[in-house]
C-alpha cells in the first residue's frame, strides 16, 4: 500500500534546545503537525518516516550552541537538510516569539526559498578545531 506522502515535498523546522525540540511539518500551503519531543534525532527520523512515508523531506534548523550533530545525523542517512544562520530569518517584531512560532517559521521560510544554508565544515575539519 503506498503512502498518500509518497513523493509529496514535506518542510520539517526544527527549533532546537538542548532537551527538547519543537518541530513543525508542513506541505507547501498546509501545516500538518508541531509538537514538542525530546531531543532526539533518531526519534525524530522514526516519527517521519511512520508518519510521512516514502515523502521527499526538507529538514531546517537554526545556529545554535549545538553545533552540526543534527546535521551530520540527516545528512549521513540521506536526508535533505540545511543549518541556516539565525540573522537570516525574518522575524515580525510584533509578533511574540515562542518556541513553537519560530519552528513553523523555519518551515514556511524554508519553502518558500527564503534561507540561506551555512557550509557546513567537514567532521575531519570540525575535529582540528
Amino acid at each position: 500500500m503506498e503512502s498518500c506522502f509518497a513523493g509529496k515535498e514535506l518542510f520539517v523546522g526544527i527549533d532546537v534546545h538542548k532537551k527538547r525540540w519543537v518541530v513543525s511539518v508542513r506541505t507547501y500551503d498546509l501545516e500538518l503537525k508541531t509538537f514538542s519531543m525530546i531531543a532526539d534525532a533518531e526519534q525524530l527520523e522514526k516519527f517521519l518516516a511512520q508518519n510521512y512515508k516514502d515523502a521527499l523531506l526538507h529538514i531546517v534548523y537554526e545556529c545554535c550552541f549545538s553545533g552540526f550533530w543534527i546535521y551530520d545525523y540527516f545528512h549521513n542517512k540521506g536526508y535533505d537538510i540545511i543549518v541556516t544562520p539565525t540573522n537570516r530569518i525574518y522575524r515580525d517584531e510584533s509578533v511574540v516569539k515562542t518556541d513553537k512560532i519560530d519552528s513553523r517559521k523555519l518551515a514556511f521560510q524554508h519553502l518558500r526559498g527564503l534561507l540561506r544554508a551555512v557550509k557546513v565544515p567537514t567532521e575531519k575539519i570540525r575535529e582540528y578545531r
